[in-house]
């Protein structure tokens, strides 16, 4: 492990020290351990039809890192970039549809998740779902684009490339198809001043803020041109 036993076992203690309850309001009675798999990460998103697997976005990015935060330990993102053409693009998209038909994902979408190793890709894990969030392509079809095709124009769907080329650089005037997603997390509570969401907003390569950034995002609305929030509504 990259941690040394020391720091794993800080944190599976962490793990079972934790709040008990899940989201799906059972308890934590067990802990899965799984081989530590140390490399660069991806993350596939994908739609099927009858076992035809479409890629609609593929990415990669450095390892998460360990955050302590409030007396436990958590795996975060730092960022995300739309993989470029290359061999290992290809590999990992090979073994994600191999992942997929071991699975038995026939249809519908799937976000995946990988490392890549000394060794080449291996699997963390396959949700049966689309991603998280709103779709961060800057292409069309999106995932969820694609997975309303595949249920209303199964033609159509079927006719789209099996995978979309890979990013390329930005030419200087907005037609570049790049994209990166950067995962801001203060390691303590504050506030960020108006004039530093401004300069964020401002930039030719801000596309919007995301997640648990809500006000922020009608920040950015407004920032860009949107015109004023609107006015709170009176209380009865």
């Amino acid at each position: 492990s990259w941690f040394g036993w020391g720091g794993l076992s800080k944190i599976l203690r962490s793990a079972f020290r934790s709040d008990p309850l899940i989201l799906q309001g059972g308890t934590n009675k067990d802990l899965i351990v799984m081989e530590a798999l140390e490399g660069e990460e991806w993350v596939v998103n994908t739609v099927s039809l009858l076992g035809v697997h479409k890629v609609t976005d593929a990415w990669r990015g450095p390892p998460k890192v360990v955050l302590e935060w409030e007396g436990g330990a958590q795996f975060v993102y730092t960022a995300q970039f739309l993989a470029e053409e290359h061999p290992r693009r290809a590999a990992v998209l090979e073994y994600t549809f191999a992942c997929l038909d071991a699975l038995g994902v026939r249809n519908g979408a799937a976000h995946t998740e990988l490392i890549w190793t000394v060794l080449g890709p291996r699997l963390l894990e396959v949700n049966a779902r689309p991603a998280g969030g709103l779709p961060r392509t800057p292409r069309s079809p999106n995932q969820l684009e694609a997975l309303a095709m595949s249920l209303y124009d199964a033609d159509h769907f079927l006719s789209l490339p099996t995978a979309p080329v890979g990013a390329a650089a930005d030419d200087g005037h907005g037609e570049g198809q790049s994209a990166a997603v950067v995962f801001l997390r203060a390691p303590f509570n504050g506030y960020i001043l108006g004039t530093a969401l401004q300069q964020i907003v401002s930039l030719r390569t801000f596309g919007r803020f995301e997640r648990d950034a809500i006000g922020l995002a009608r920040f950015a609305e407004v920032a860009q041109g949107a015109g004023p929030p609107p006015p709170p509504s009176p209380v009865a």
